[in-house]
């Protein structure tokens, strides 16, 4: 399929997800006054989100949608053979840099199942960490408060002081929160 014809079709099937999100409008939720777009004592009620030039997100989202270029990358396709592939993969190295949620050490269990591993405690997901650093791993991501805390901090700076492994992120656990579950900043709830 040419490339022009593959930017059309996915523009086109952006188009009509962005315009299916529109005729659902934006959601707010349990206000116990009017507010615009809403009916007292409604639970749920449809408003479109406007920015401050009073145009809709949809319009601005499909704007911005059309207006990017789709490159054609069928310049790097080259077809190698099986010893050609060898030959290339050994003539460069991959200096692998990645980080890892120390959620990854100890999974949990979930509404879709039980926990399939032992727990760990803090301090053993960082000893685990601080082992996968000579394969890449440079930084651990945590949530505030259950996994980095006034507990838990001491830990996370003794490994970067020790072993150079740095706390990378540290993000507000608001998965169960209810206000939060069409997500915060991008929330259409007021």
């Amino acid at each position: 399929m040419p490339v022009t014809a593959a930017a059309a079709l996915l523009r086109g099937r952006v188009r009509d997800s962005l315009r299916a999100i529109g005729d659902r409008g934006g959601v707010t939720r349990g206000a116990t006054k009017a507010t615009p777009g809403k009916q007292e004592g409604q639970s749920w009620a449809r408003r479109k989100p406007r920015n401050a030039a009073g145009s809709s997100l949809l319009q601005r989202l499909q704007i911005w949608v059309m207006s990017m270029p789709i490159s054609d990358l069928s310049g790097q396709k080259v077809r190698r053979s099986g010893e050609e592939l060898v030959k290339h993969l050994e003539s460069f190295e991959l200096d692998l840099k990645f980080t890892a949620g120390v959620w990854f050490f100890a999974p949990g269990g979930g509404r879709f199942h039980d926990r399939y591993v032992p727990d760990m405690s803090m301090e053993q997901r960082i000893e685990a960490a601080i082992g996968l650093m000579d394969h890449g791993l440079v930084g651990l991501e945590a949530h505030y408060p259950n996994e980095v805390n006034d507990e838990t901090i001491d830990l996370f700076k003794s490994a970067q002081e020790d072993a150079g492994l740095r706390l990378i992120t540290v993000v507000p656990n608001l998965f169960y929160e209810s206000q939060f579950e069409f997500g915060s900043l991008s929330s259409p709830i007021e």
